[in-house]
């Protein structure tokens, strides 16, 4: 540096270099007053700004251009004072800078992400507390992905519009909607009562006179369903507005002889056929099953005789 000083007062004819009012273009007198820890114009400063104004009277030729100094390490005990450093690589514990150029973009991206974190964490925790967010507080906030370790109270409406797995339990305490197909592939528990369409069971009435009903599936079904029916004991209505005995009715159906089959089964539905004409208005439950596969157990023929 005092060499490089006294080529220059030599050129210029000055018997010592000064620099003019310790006013150094790009610097900021702040910044490297915060960013080094000085409190005043120090001689690091006083150094980086006659170094700064010896490169840019170099640049104009206003002062002889140093020599270059090649080596493999070069190691300074306290500070190497530079206006710019070039390097494919720069290794250090610590940095400290007022501007890194090329990382505004990261960085803004990474602010905005912690500050939407901790809107989202502020209106968790007023949520956990019995608290409900202000309007304000209340956005939307879109990620491509990640992982996030919170709990998440959601107040209004949370749509997908992909897919969703849950790798754990999941617990529905409103009514639920699927629209589409639904497979279960495991064991179903129902603790409350399954509830079926229409097209799943109902009732029928072969009229006095007639010894046939038909039923018809308002959706036909994808393959032919396996279909259940029972008599019912229905008790007449007595001319003096009371119900016959219910022992009375039965025995009367049986003392009637009647036998019943389901016929011209399809997808599209069914026939009860009795074996005689009814005498009175005969009631009939049924119930259709659609079963994936159904086997058929094929009896073996009587070889005794």
């Amino acid at each position: 540096l005092i060499a490089e000083a006294d080529q220059l007062a030599a050129s210029t004819g000055n018997a010592q270099y000064d620099i003019p009012d310790l006013s150094f273009p790009g610097v900021d007198e702040g910044g490297l007053t915060s960013s080094l820890g000085i409190n005043s114009w120090s001689s690091q400063a006083k150094t980086l700004g006659f170094l700064q104004s010896l490169r840019d009277k170099q640049n104009s030729g206003q002062a002889p251009v140093g020599s270059d100094i090649l080596a493999t390490n070069i190691n300074a005990s306290n500070q190497l004072i530079t206006p710019t450093i070039v390097a494919d690589l720069i290794r250090a514990k610590t940095i400290k800078a007022d501007h890194i150029e090329g990382l505004e973009i990261y960085t803004d991206k990474l602010g905005s992400l912690s500050d939407q974190y901790a809107s989202l964490q502020q209106q968790v925790d007023q949520l956990a507390q019995g608290e409900v967010a202000s309007p304000q507080a209340k956005g939307s906030i879109k990620f491509a992905s990640g992982q996030f370790a919170v709990s998440l109270i959601s107040l209004g409406t949370i749509e997908s519009r992909g897919g969703l797995t849950v790798g754990g339990d999941a617990q529905f305490n409103g009514r639920s909607t699927f629209a589409g197909l639904v497979q279960l592939l495991n064991d179903v528990s129902a603790q409350g009562r399954v509830t079926f369409n229409k097209d799943s069971g109902g009732s029928a009435v072969i009229k006095k006179g007639a010894n046939k009903v038909s039923v018809s599936f308002d959706k036909q079904y994808a393959q032919q369903p396996v279909v259940s029916i029972s008599m019912l004991a229905a008790q007449r209505q007595l001319s003096d507005g009371s119900l016959e005995d219910i022992s009375a009715t039965e025995q009367r159906l049986f003392d009637a002889g009647y036998s019943y089959l389901v016929s011209n089964l399809n997808t599209k539905g069914f026939t009860i056929v009795l074996n005689k004409k009814a005498l009175e208005d005969l009631d009939f439950t049924w119930s259709a099953v659609s079963i994936k596969d159904a086997a058929t157990v094929t009896g073996l023929p009587d070889t005794s005789n």
